[in-house]
């Protein structure tokens, strides 16, 4: 004899409601399950959670001073996005070290952060979380911030070089390489990379993607990507590299806004022209002619060291560096901040003056 079961309905919402409770508890990671997933990818070549100073962030190896001799960054073991810390680096008031505040921090001629040396015809990816105090927007710096600096270990400010940073007195998000001398200006009809030292269209634009910023809209955060202080915002760029000097080079950036469960596109240039570092270009072809190292940096070109409103201290923090040989996931969604984790200061505008050359 054959018997059924009836269970009653209410049996199977309890079983239905517990399987989704299980199932959404598996799939929500927490920030560390996260970055370790991220890190264990496929082509994953380098991760750096920036835990601890012996490994992550060493004084005199990969971190630099200010231009005085003094240690502006380290561990901050409060503000993060996962792991025991991250990177900070402390912006002091005037009077201060100009250009270089507050140092850096990189890979070393042996041990680049990219691995590996990544020449003509070669792709690779490279993805971090920034955040910013208030005080990185507001104050009255004469010059503009960097954020990082993908380049040779020989030479951080030239040809083979992806610097971004403040765009001139803006929040406004902007690369260049070439020392400043070159930017993703591309034109609005076909969207090929335009050359700024031929001429500038009003209206070439700045951002593509997700955020279409034109040049005559740079100052308007409603068109254009700003950075967000007091939240974490995840960069990640993708380079692929043709042959030096030819336009056939394509880099992507993208970024990810905290509360965002996936990336958005700021900068899309197909048809790039990155030149060797030394000509001619078949010569030395380790790491003269390619990308292998990133910096960290808020560096400001030729900054008076009274520059800035006295008595306000600005921050920057960096955590979770990711490079691989492959695409690299978003970091999942989580909430955004509740609020500042330090004193907000409201001050006055900032200054600057955009481009030119990094370090």
């Amino acid at each position: 004899m054959r018997h059924s079961y009836h269970h009653p309905l209410w049996l199977w919402s309890i079983f239905i409601l517990l399987w989704s409770l299980a199932t959404t508890a598996h799939a929500q990671l927490t920030p560390d399950e996260d970055f370790a997933a991220r890190c264990a990818a496929a082509g994953v070549i380098r991760c750096y959670p920036f835990d601890n100073e012996t490994t992550d962030m060493v004084r005199g190896v990969s971190l630099g001073p200010d231009a005085y001799g003094v240690y502006r960054a380290g561990l901050d073991p409060d503000i993060k996005t996962s792991g025991a810390g991250s990177l900070r680096f402390v912006l002091p008031p005037p009077p201060h070290a100009g250009a270089n505040i507050a140092g850096q921090w990189t890979g070393t001629y042996l041990n680049p952060v990219l691995v590996q040396t990544f020449g003509q015809n070669s792709t690779f990816y490279v993805q971090y979380r920034v955040r910013w105090s208030p005080e990185m927007m507001t104050n009255t710096w004469a010059s503009s911030w960097k954020i990082s600096i993908i380049h040779s270990t020989i030479q951080s400010c030239g040809p083979i070089e992806w610097t971004i940073g403040r765009y001139y007195a803006t929040a406004m998000i902007a690369p260049n390489t070439h020392c400043g001398g070159k930017g993703p200006l591309t034109d609005t009809v076909t969207g090929l990379w335009q050359d700024p030292k031929i001429r500038v269209e009003p209206y070439y634009n700045l951002q593509q993607g997700d955020y279409i910023c034109k040049y005559t809209w740079a100052g308007d955060p409603n068109r254009c990507f700003f950075a967000h202080p007091n939240e974490w915002t995840t960069f990640y760029h993708e380079f692929h590299i043709g042959t030096w000097g030819v336009r056939n080079s394509q880099v992507k950036m993208y970024i990810q806004r905290e509360g965002d469960s996936g990336y958005k596109k700021i900068i899309d240039v197909p048809d790039y022209a990155f030149d060797c570092a030394t000509a001619p270009c078949n010569v030395a072809p380790g790491i003269y002619q390619g990308f292998n190292t990133v910096k960290f940096t808020p560096f400001m070109t030729g900054l008076p060291t009274t520059s800035g409103l006295p008595g306000v201290t600005s921050y920057v923090w960096y955590d979770e560096l990711i490079v691989s040989t492959q695409p690299i996931a978003a970091p999942a969604a989580r909430p955004a901040s509740a609020g500042p984790l330090i004193p907000r200061k409201r001050v006055g505008g900032g200054g600057g003056t955009g481009g030119g050359r990094t370090q």
